[in-house]
């Protein structure tokens, strides 16, 4: 008898452990928030899809609610525990001044929640006179991107007077590289260069850089790199 319950109770365990094999589908962030885009601008923010579950996750399409949105990611399968890394773009095209909320929607293998809605909101106004932060982030793939990869921070000056970059401390990981004599000038937009430093390509890591400028109405802006490696 007691042999026989052993043998039940290890079967319902197996069977209790086959049903549970299965794919779990997460975002991170559970929003996106795009802030300060210009009418008929652009912006771009990053996103991650997570396979939290012991079973491959198909992402088998990913559709948006408003033409003015797109994406880095495609069709495709991420293993169990694994992660990938992609940006989500915004076009204000023929948008004017407002609040905006739209979704965007990935269908997968994961049994709980097949059709999964990802809110966008967006928030379209006139551009502000002084400096703008056009690159809010700035993503390096540490899969894929060389370790000397370049890529650039942009500010834009509204205004007729030029202005001038105050502070920009060095940060680990990454070479920043200002503008000459950290000067932005009147009525145009400079980038800043970040290249990735070799070793960093073994270490994911994010971290906000201020911008120190003597714009009275923006003193510091605020753009944050990220380095990811997928499992």
């Amino acid at each position: 008898m007691n042999k026989f319950a052993l043998v039940l109770f290890a079967i319902i365990t197996l069977i209790c452990g086959q049903a549970a094999a299965e794919p779990d589908f997460e975002v991170k962030p559970e929003f996106i928030q795009f802030t300060q885009v210009a009418p008929g601008g652009k912006a771009s923010l990053p996103c991650e899809f997570t396979n939290t579950g012991t079973e491959p996750l198909s992402i088998k399409s990913i559709r948006f609610s408003c033409g003015c949105l797109s994406s880095d990611f495609k069709p495709c399968t991420i293993g169990p525990e694994s992660s990938i890394s992609g940006m989500i773009h915004y076009d204000a095209k023929g948008k004017g001044p407002g609040a905006y909320t739209h979704k965007i929607y990935v269908r997968s293998n994961d049994p709980e929640q097949p059709i999964f809605g990802i809110t966008v909101y967006a928030l379209v106004e006139e551009p502000r006179r002084g400096l703008s932060l056009l690159t809010s982030t700035i993503l390096f793939d540490l899969n894929t991107e060389p370790a000397d990869s370049i890529k650039y921070i942009e500010i834009k000056n509204n205004d007729t007077r030029s202005y001038q970059i105050r502070e920009l401390n060095p940060v680990s990981g990454v070479d920043i590289i200002p503008p000459k004599n950290n000067t932005i000038p009147s009525q145009s937009t400079i980038r800043i260069e970040v290249r990735l430093q070799p070793w960093v390509t073994r270490f994911p890591f994010e971290m906000s850089v201020p911008i120190v400028t003597d714009d009275e109405n923006a003193p510091a802006l605020y753009c944050t790199i990220r380095a990811v490696k997928n499992n």
